[in-house]
């Protein structure tokens, strides 16, 4: 299946990515002054806006947690990339701390790095053409009608 990028959607994509990078500093700046839950906070919205970002560029639905996980999933499949979800999944925890606040400060450090070391491949991403991609188990045609609105185009047996 042949991806579209939504012209009409760079400038909102590019805002999102900016709010990635302002998040990230933001996070990193909590941490230094030992607010740990806001820190984790921010480090989920880094790499949330990051991948709306890619969402809103490809005219994907990315509004729920759900959603994101099928943008990320999306994301790895077509690069061939399983480590990109791998390294997504620190913001997950990050986010359940910035309610329970029980992770110490070093390991929310670390967390962040892994999403620093993120940001920029999904940088690349949302700024190339995406590659053509084809749905071949029941899992990725799901995946691809809950992205598209329920209005895939794809003729599922």
């Amino acid at each position: 299946m042949e991806p579209e990028v939504h012209s009409s959607n760079r400038s909102e994509s590019a805002e999102h990515s900016q709010r990635s990078q302002l998040c990230i500093r933001q996070a990193d700046d909590y941490l230094t002054r030992r607010k740990r839950r806001k820190a984790s906070r921010k480090g989920w919205e880094a790499a949330a806006e990051s991948v709306k970002a890619i969402a809103i560029q490809r005219g994907w639905n990315h509004n729920s947690k759900s959603l994101l996980a099928d943008v990320a999933q999306q994301v790895s499949d077509e690069q061939g990339k399983p480590d990109i979800v791998l390294r997504l999944g620190p913001a997950i925890v990050l986010y359940s701390n910035s309610y329970d606040n029980s992770l110490p400060a070093d390991v929310i450090e670390v967390y962040l790095g892994i999403i620093k070391s993120l940001l920029p491949e999904l940088e690349r991403i949302r700024n190339e053409t995406p590659p053509t991609f084809t749905p071949e188990t029941l899992d990725q045609r799901n995946r691809w009608r809950r992205l598209l609105g329920g209005v895939s185009g794809l003729s599922v047996r």
